[in-house]
């Protein structure tokens, strides 16, 4: 353990019952429409007055066995930044690559009176932060320092706000790419110039790349862990959503959402497609069984490594008629510690990952999009990098239609998410229409619902 203050309120965190979810006691951290608990920043002015304040204290972060988080935040936050800052940072890695086993292990640490100074968590998961009063409100910070704000990009950072305050910087960010087998393309007599942007298109290209023989299935997204993602992906694309936006109302089983999944329904039956996990679905995509996959542009890398045909990849085709919004998966940085001086500690470290050196190095070591528009734009750093992978232009075309991963209300989000999940995989594999799958969802959902 790195770091033994007992700065952080243990009324306010989190009951977990596997996987996220929202804050037991979150009644008694107030309103989400008023400041959480964690208000205790300081009234700087300057940020000068923050960087004197921020010399001289130790703050460690939690992150999840990303080898891209790992490589870069050592190399960001070594030497030379205790050197420029007079901040030491303790790196905690954690052995699992689950954001909710970093929120286990602060509920662990705050149950034993400890916990870390920062944590870099999901983003589908800032909500359950706010709301549970332990994030600290990052606003003041982002006021003082202008220079920095200005060079991220405004769709990122409305991923880390929750009613109008802002909880989490965002660190990296992915979102839903089709990939696709450029050669099978070409032997099923499809143009690879021209990948499918509707689910029309989809199917008629899935459809010739199984009937020509050229694949064994044509295109298939996954079910499993993150199976909201691509569920709101689709549905947000539709004009849809989960719930009406005053939350009164479950939506999820809306004749658009039964339309979606009753696509993927039609296209298993069909034999274009199959119900498919991640993992299942990038073996069958590297061996040539899947044509296209469509999944996480921070897949990218591993995409590239195991690919032995030739790789294309373009923006994920949506339902017929729609708009493409994409909901971001990824990494936000929030601030746990209530101890003032940390505080002004943990913004140089923030400053220091997600500014246009940080942005930089983090993607390039991945495939996670860059949260820095300044640092994407510099032709002769990240940009001319960016320019040079033409794979990365699918993901980088789709920031305009960047919008937050939705999150239930509630301490129930987990039991939602995999209630979605089996819906799905009722659906794709027969056993359930499209209808009675969302149907039963919906009214399970409604009884996990506050």
């Amino acid at each position: 353990m790195t770091s033994t203050h007992h700065d952080l309120d243990r009324r306010g965190f989190l009951a977990l019952g596997g996987g996220i979810a929202a804050a037991s006691l979150l009644a008694a951290c107030g309103s989400p429409d008023s400041p959480a608990k964690n208000t205790n920043s300081p009234e700087y002015t300057t940020l000068d007055e923050v960087a004197a304040a921020a010399k001289g204290q130790t703050v460690s972060i939690v992150y999840t066995n990303n080898p891209g988080f790992d490589s870069t935040l050592k190399q960001m936050l070594g030497s030379d930044f205790t050197a420029k800052t007079g901040v030491t940072v303790n790196l905690v890695n954690l052995p699992s690559t689950s954001y909710d086993d970093v929120t286990q292990r602060i509920q662990r640490d705050l149950t034993a009176g400890q916990a870390d100074d920062m944590a870099l968590i999901g983003l589908q998961n800032v909500r359950t932060y706010a709301d549970a009063g332990l994030a600290l409100q990052l606003d003041k910070f982002l006021t003082l320092s202008p220079d920095y704000s200005s060079q991220l990009y405004p769709t990122f950072l409305a991923l880390g706000k929750r009613a109008n305050w802002t909880y989490a910087i965002p660190y990296c960010a992915s979102i839903l790419v089709l990939y696709y087998n450029a050669d099978l393309f070409t032997r099923a007599g499809l143009d690879p110039a021209n990948p499918p942007s509707t689910f029309s298109e989809l199917r008629a290209a899935a459809a010739k790349l199984v009937d020509s023989k050229a694949a064994r299935y044509g295109a298939a997204t996954t079910y499993d862990s993150e199976g909201i993602w691509p569920n709101q992906t689709f549905l947000a694309s539709a004009g849809g959503s989960f719930m009406s936006p005053d939350e009164k109302t479950i939506t999820l089983d809306s004749d658009k959402a039964i339309a979606n999944l009753d696509f993927w329904a039609q296209l298993t039956k069909a034999g274009y497609s199959a119900p498919f996990t991640g993992t299942d679905a990038q073996k069958a995509f590297l061996s040539g069984e899947l044509a296209m996959s469509i999944t996480s542009s921070a897949g990218l890398g591993s995409f590239e490594k195991g690919a032995s045909f030739t790789l294309k990849t373009a923006k994920t085709p949506i339902p017929d008629g729609g708009t493409l919004h994409a909901p971001a998966a990824g990494a936000g940085i929030v601030v746990l510690t209530k101890d003032v001086k940390k505080q002004a500690a943990a913004w140089q470290v923030i400053q220091a990952i997600t500014g246009k050196a940080g942005s930089t190095a983090e993607t390039q070591a991945s495939g996670y999009l860059p949260v820095n528009k300044a640092a994407a734009e510099d032709t002769s750093g990240l940009g001319g990098f960016l320019a040079k992978d033409p794979l990365r232009a699918a993901a980088t075309s789709e920031v305009p239609a960047i919008i937050p991963w939705y999150q239930f209300p509630g301490t129930n989000t987990a039991e939602i998410s995999q209630t979605l999940q089996d819906a799905v995989l009722a659906a794709t594999s027969g056993k359930k229409t499209a209808t009675q799958a969302l149907h039963d969802a919906a009214n399970q959902t409604k009884s996990l619902l506050p």
